[in-house]
């Protein structure tokens, strides 16, 4: 089942480009293709999908959009949640198998429908992470509550880096350092599934 969840995070359903245009105008006042030429889709995942971009001065950006109706079906998640967890034998046994609270998962998806929240997070790490030179957080262009833009990061995921199991295993200690800084000095990144990061291999 934890690979099908994982499935659910980074292979969902994508909305049509229409919609994000449309949200894209109402949110800045002015049509994307003002601002930026879309390259491609990235990937979509539960709450946006995410594409590549670029402006006039060929710079890159990755831009996130929210799915549309995300803020109703969450609302519809959380009512059917909420009469499962009033029945005790039911919640026992949801307590039991799962080992995440459904009603911690259903508000930290109401936290990410807002944007403007994972902005003032990025900017956070930015701001922890300006000096250290393995760990690459991207720059906020700009945010609304629907849209994020973002510099676009080259990488690849880790699963398909063709590499030594050296190479992966200092992968993997950048990966527990980090989070472990966060834990103790900082504060949790709540979303490091699969789709969230990447690596790459610098000159040095």
């Amino acid at each position: 089942w934890f690979y099908e969840f994982e499935e659910f995070y980074d292979n969902c359903k994508t909305h049509s480009l229409k919609v994000t245009e449309k949200v894209y105008q109402e949110d800045f006042n002015n049509s994307i293709y003002d601002d930026f030429k879309i390259d491609g889709l990235i990937a979509s995942g539960s709450i946006g999908q995410v594409y590549k971009v670029h402006n006039k001065k060929n710079q890159y950006f990755a831009l996130k959009v929210i799915h549309p109706n995300m803020i109703p079906q969450i609302q519809f998640l959380d009512y059917m949640i909420q009469i499962l967890y009033f029945f005790p034998c039911i919640r026992d046994y949801i307590n039991y198998y799962l080992p995440v609270s459904l009603l911690d998962f259903v508000n930290d998806f109401k936290l990410q429908t807002n944007l403007i929240n994972e902005g003032n997070n990025c900017l956070k790490f930015q701001k922890e992470y300006e000096n250290n030179s393995y760990i690459i957080i991207p720059e906020v262009h700009k945010v609304s509550k629907n849209v994020l833009v973002m510099s676009y990061e080259e990488g690849i995921k880790f699963d398909d880096k063709d590499c030594s199991d050296y190479i992966k295993s200092q992968y993997q200690l950048l990966l527990k350092l980090f989070v472990k800084h966060n834990q103790y000095f900082f504060f949790m990144h709540g979303d490091l599934h699969k789709g969230n990061w990447k690596v790459r291999i610098n000159e040095k």
